[in-house]
């Protein structure tokens, strides 16, 4: 929980993205819950695979997003669509965050 709320209070993306990767762990350790049955243990592995691969993919986009804008605040980011769109790197963030 601790987690999700580290999301929601982040004006940094860069502690967003921290928070966003602890929650990756938080439900690697809730679904390998019952690690002595194999589906949880495939389950488990299977999720920290997806959510911790979006996420190292999530980084280089906000590093993108930070070299466009020089700044990692999150309110001066959605305020800058325009300048985001009309910027070079705009394509090359929008497909690594995607």
């Amino acid at each position: 929980m601790t987690a999700m709320v580290g999301i929601v209070m982040s004006n940094n993306v860069i502690q967003l993205w921290f928070f966003w990767e602890l929650t990756s762990i938080s439900s690697f350790l809730l679904i390998s819950y019952w690690w002595h049955k194999s589906e949880a243990r495939k389950g488990a592995r299977m999720a920290l695979a997806i959510t911790g691969a979006g996420g190292l993919a999530l980084l280089p986009g906000l590093f993108l997003v930070r070299d466009i804008l020089r700044s990692y605040n999150l309110h001066v980011i959605l305020a800058s669509k325009a300048l985001i769109q009309s910027h070079a790197l705009y394509e090359a963030a929008l497909v690594v965050m995607l």
